[in-house]
């Protein structure tokens, strides 16, 4: 078979055209290339890399290091693509103050106009500034946030909106539960209705939030909702559920976060004040020393933001005299994939020869992920320093004593006094003969005949115990007249009830004293309404036959004429 380029140069000498030997080459230069040159080329995998967080006990310049020899080796695989993270939002500037304290005036000027609607709009604008930029949260700014909550439930009241109004009411105790108000500048109803919100909320179950201490030298201030607290670590207890705000400087750099304060539960966050990029939250959570959900699910919307597979991330943890480096995967459906652990030295001077396994390992996982770890997972860090421990909020009111009846305790039993011991008698002389006069016993007051001394009785039992009935906690003497019962004599037969021992008469109060008057009884008038009924029928009976007889119709004419005659 003849060439195609052949049969074309012949063709182009025939016709003597520079087309046709340009159309030549080019078919005879395709034929010449392999087909696996015309393949495209292997899409490469693509990741994102965070910074290492230095765990208690590593410096940041080490984590730094750490993540510098990651980014180094993983942009030197050719299979390997390195997505950029994209760029930290700007840091909220000191001019957002003066936009609050303006739209505070706005609003305060439409209330003057009684205008109570357009005032909770602009009071909203101000607080959704202030709480958008927790950093700006300090002193002046949670006095301001405090004021535009207190004025905004006050708008809304004022315009019928009972529920917003319970809403701000709400805001203003969870963010400032120590703020007093002044009776006279606020309406009665609405002064109830603060109160009441009050103590339905402190009297609710509380949380408990934990600012640990940042990593890097100096010293740090924390703000919470505005108030300052101690230095971290430092732990607030008995916050009120809901939204809050924390606040650390240190050096000049600021770092804020809200955070939600949950019932029963330790809420920690981790600051970094000057590092407030897109992995701030993932780092923040990695110095709390363990790797939980919402730490995966921060890294995985880095990755899918980057355009990346996976964004890879870890931590230095602190190990005797070394440094343990903890690196992980998170794929961009949210799975958590563990690479292989490192040790280095404080120097980290083996970390380029090192770093390759971690590199190799992330093509092999990224190729094959393998199973996903349990969640939380901890790091084995070293535990922080213990937190100071101070109060986020008034304690919770102590619960109503129940009192007891006032009832005095049974008396106590009279213990029997012991039985005498028996005394020794002596035994009684013979009787004297009747030749010898009889002994007689002069006794003062006697007379002077006294009886024979008899001998001794026998000893007597001991008496019995008799309780002691105790007397009334109050005395009421209650007069009555005797009644004929109580002078006629008992008989032998008649029982009387006795209270049985141990008993306690309880005394009545004065109130509990009535007298009762029996009603008079009723007299009967039926006889005389009958009599006089009698007497009424008779005389018209009288009258009506007297008429009758005489035929006259009965006018007081006639009456008078007939009494008349």
């Amino acid at each position: 078979m003849r060439r195609p380029s052949t049969l074309c140069e012949k063709a182009c000498v025939t016709e003597h055209s520079a087309v046709c030997r340009g159309l030549a080459l080019v078919l005879a230069a395709l034929i010449a290339v392999p087909p696996a040159a015309l393949a495209a080329p292997a899409a490469k995998r693509r990741v994102v890399v965070l910074p290492y967080a230095p765990l208690p006990g590593v410096p940041q310049a080490a984590a730094e290091r750490a993540t510098e020899l990651l980014t180094q080796e993983l942009r030197g695989r050719d299979d390997l693509q390195l997505a950029e993270l994209p760029k930290a939002a700007k840091a909220p500037s000191e001019s957002a103050l003066p936009s609050v304290r303006a739209a505070l005036g706005k609003a305060a000027e439409l209330t003057r106009k009684n205008r109570h609607a357009q005032a909770a709009e602009s009071l909203q604008k101000a607080i959704a500034l202030l709480t958008s930029n927790p950093a700006l949260l300090d002193e002046e700014g949670g006095k301001l946030l405090g004021d535009a909550a207190l004025q905004l439930a006050v708008e809304l009241l004022m315009a019928g909106d009972e529920d917003g109004g319970d809403a701000a009411l709400t805001q203003l105790v969870r963010l400032a539960p120590d703020r007093e108000v002044k009776k006279s500048d606020y309406p009665p109803a609405f002064l109830v209705e603060l109160s009441s919100m009050k103590r339905r909320l402190l009297a609710e179950p509380r949380g408990s939030l934990t600012v640990l201490a940042p990593p890097g030298a100096g010293e740090a201030r924390v703000q919470l909702d505005g108030r300052p607290l101690r230095s971290p670590p430092v732990k607030a207890l008995d916050l009120i559920p809901g939204e809050h705000f924390v606040r650390v400087e240190r050096g000049g750099a600021v770092w804020g976060q809200k955070v939600i304060a949950i019932a029963g539960v330790e809420t920690k966050v981790a600051p970094l004040p000057g590092s407030d990029g897109p992995a701030a939250d993932v780092t923040s959570a990695l110095l709390q020393g363990e790797i939980d959900r919402a730490a995966v699910m921060a890294a995985g919307r880095l990755a899918r933001g980057a355009g990346a597979q996976a964004a890879v991330f870890g931590a230095l943890v602190k190990h005797g005299d070394l440094s343990r480096v903890r690196t992980f995967l998170a794929l961009k459906d949210d799975r958590l994939v563990s690479l292989v652990p490192l040790e280095l030295d404080a120097e980290l001077l083996g970390g380029v020869v090192l770093m390759v396994k971690v590199g190799d390992d992330v093509l092999a996982k990224l190729a094959a992920p393998a199973e996903e770890p349990a969640l939380p997972l901890a790091l084995g860090a070293e535990a922080p320093p213990a937190a100071a421990i101070v109060q986020g909020a008034p304690p919770p009111p102590a619960p109503p004593i129940a009192l007891a009846p006032l009832v005095s305790p049974p008396p106590a039993p009279v213990a029997a006094a012991p039985p005498p011991a028996p005394v020794a008698v002596a035994p009684a002389p013979a009787a004297p003969a009747e030749s010898e006069p009889v002994r007689r016993v002069a006794v003062p007051g006697a007379p002077v005949a006294a009886a024979p001394v008899a001998p001794p009785a026998p000893a007597a039992a001991p008496p019995q115990p008799r309780a002691v009935l105790e007397p009334p906690s109050r005395a009421l003497v209650i007069p009555r007249q005797p009644s004929p019962e109580d002078e006629a004599p008992v008989s032998p037969t008649r029982s009387v009830q006795v209270a049985p021992a141990g008993t306690r008469m309880a005394a009545l109060e004065p109130e509990a004293v009535k007298t009762v008057r029996e009603p008079p009884p009723k007299k009967s008038h039926a006889l005389l309404w009958i009599v006089a009924g009698a007497l009424v029928a008779g005389g018209l009976a009288a009258g009506g036959y007297y008429l009758y007889e005489h035929g006259q119709v009965p006018t007081t004419a006639t009456v008078t004429t007939t009494w008349g005659r």
